[in-house]
């Protein structure tokens, strides 16, 4: 993802409040084109049985969204009863704990949500209906923030999105009652690429103390953006020293057999109001991958670039 990308229509809305998913996105010519080569995918897929076949490899597979608009509701409950008929719905360190253990013999899945927008309390309830619980990445500098100006400026500079309403601190201990987790998405959703020591340490370690302080627990962390482009292998040490006990990433992909102690986890960052056979697509597309590159087993791959691990490791060891 490109932490400098502005959605086009940020500007257009100004401060008006988005509620709709077709309010914040107009599909262009490009839009269209891919909605239509995904349909011709899906189609020769539920033709030759491949996707339902895919659908049934073991393994783990991490969702990531980020809202859900009143528009979305319905196509969201579709997608998770149909995700029901494959794969078993794990907690977000359920499934983690899953992978490090290599417990991993049939097809699951599991969910979170970034940014902590207001949204995020609807997509909770309608996933504990269904007996899913998700980890919900929040930036604790924006949690309960009322006054315009602020919201304006952090939804238009960090997430480059129309005026949202966000979590308080009463909503995300309405999350955890439910059964979900709230994960650390940095204080103020910043490029960590781009930040220096001082300001990991405000961003990651800083976050990750208020919202123990204020939940009791905070295991889990999301860089913001997602991209191996908006993280650093300093930023990676750092997230590890300050008491994380995942990393996840916006990258797609999926996981199986053993995962590496300190793994970057990839997730699939998908949008409700899409056709659930787009989203089965992606999940099926991921799985036959897997499969195709007899990586059943990930053989404890961290997953992070080359040179990395020897970085992440000597900066854990000794944070100078």
């Amino acid at each position: 993802m490109d932490a400098d990308r502005e959605n086009r229509w940020v500007h257009a809305r100004g401060d008006a409040p988005v509620d709709r998913w077709r309010d914040y996105h107009r599909p262009t010519l490009r839009d269209r084109l891919r909605h239509a080569a995904l349909d011709a995918c899906c189609a020769v897929e539920t033709l030759t049985g491949s996707a339902d076949r895919d659908l049934r490899l073991p393994g783990v597979q991490f969702l990531l969204l980020h809202h859900l608009f009143d528009d979305e509701v319905e196509s969201f409950s579709r997608l998770l009863r149909r995700l029901a008929q494959t794969h078993r719905f794990l907690g977000y360190g359920e499934a983690i704990e899953s992978l490090r253990a290599g417990r991993v013999d049939a097809p699951a899945v599991t969910f979170s949500f970034d940014d902590g927008r207001a949204s995020c309390a609807a997509a909770a309830r309608i996933l504990a209906e269904h007996g899913a619980r998700a980890c919900f990445f929040v930036c604790p500098g924006i949690v309960g923030e009322t006054r315009p100006a602020r919201l304006r400026s952090f939804c238009h500079e960090r997430l480059h999105y129309p005026v949202t309403p966000f979590l308080d601190w009463d909503g995300l201990e309405s999350l955890r009652s439910m059964g979900h987790e709230v994960g650390n998405h940095t204080q103020g959703h910043v490029n960590l690429a781009r930040c220096d020591a001082a300001e990991h340490e405000e961003e990651i370690a800083g976050a990750a103390e208020t919202l123990r302080r204020r939940l009791g627990i905070c295991e889990h962390f999301a860089w913001p953006y997602g991209g191996i482009a908006n993280i650093s292998p300093e930023a990676v040490a750092a997230i590890w020293r300050s008491g994380h006990r995942s990393i996840a990433s916006a990258l797609r992909g999926r996981h199986a057999g053993a995962l590496a102690p300190r793994a970057c986890l990839r997730r699939d960052n998908v949008v409700a109001a899409w056709p659930v056979r787009h989203t089965l697509h992606f999940i099926a597309a991921n799985a036959r991958r897997q499969r195709s590159a007899g990586c059943r087993h990930d053989g404890q791959a961290s997953g992070w670039p080359e040179g990395w691990d020897e970085i992440i490791e000597g900066r854990c060891a000794s944070p100078s």
